[in-house]
């Protein structure tokens, strides 16, 4: 599920970047957002409030957001807090073991929305760093049949970006085929001989 807009050039390297992220928010607006996620605001007001938090440089309220990435009663506010804390404010390494907890999958998440957030923030991670029991993760999600076709997609899109594929060469959210006629035997392969080497 994509919970912030993202944007990503043709260039197979460059990871995808949110709109307008990363300018400095007024102290006021910064303060009433988190004020209000901190006086339990209505669930439809809780996501703005995050968002706000989320496009300030100054990361003042980091807190606040990592609080929502592990909070287990809304699965949606999990994801989109790791997505900022991850994705907006590049700090993937800090939280590498939230990312790989999700990626493995955890019981409150029942309609898989931090599972999916966490699996593109690790083939992103991945296309950089070394991390092998994180890609055999994947790879393994992938080869595992008892899992739901749509996870095993997800799972499949992250390690063909972690393997370094554009996001021009991977179906779009709207076109996804099915997970047979998505999924490529040799990249599968190049992943898991990469795990060796790496290991």
């Amino acid at each position: 599920m994509a919970i912030l807009k993202l944007a990503h050039s043709a260039d197979s390297g460059e990871q995808p970047r949110p709109h307008s992220y990363g300018e400095h928010q007024p102290d006021d607006a910064l303060v009433r957002a988190a004020a209000a996620l901190r006086n339990g605001q209505r669930p439809g007001e809780r996501h703005e409030q995050l968002v706000a938090l989320g496009r300030d440089s100054t990361r003042r309220y980091r807190d606040l957001v990592e609080h929502f990435a592990q909070r287990e009663c809304d699965p949606i506010l999990a994801a989109l807090a790791l997505q900022i804390l991850c994705t907006v404010w590049g700090d993937t390494s800090r939280y590498l073991c939230v990312v790989e907890r999700y990626v493995a999958g955890v019981p409150w998440d029942a309609d898989d929305e931090v599972r999916s957030t966490a699996l593109t923030i690790a083939g992103e991670y991945l296309r950089d760093e070394q991390e092998p029991a994180l890609l055999g993760r994947l790879v393994a999600i992938v080869d595992d049949e008892r899992e739901h076709e749509l996870v095993r997609t997800d799972a499949y899109v992250a390690l063909a970006r972690a393997m370094g594929q554009a996001w021009d060469d991977l179906p779009g959210p709207t076109a996804v085929p099915r997970f047979r006629e998505l999924v490529d035997a040799s990249l599968v392969q190049a992943a898991w001989e990469r795990c060796t080497r790496e290991g």
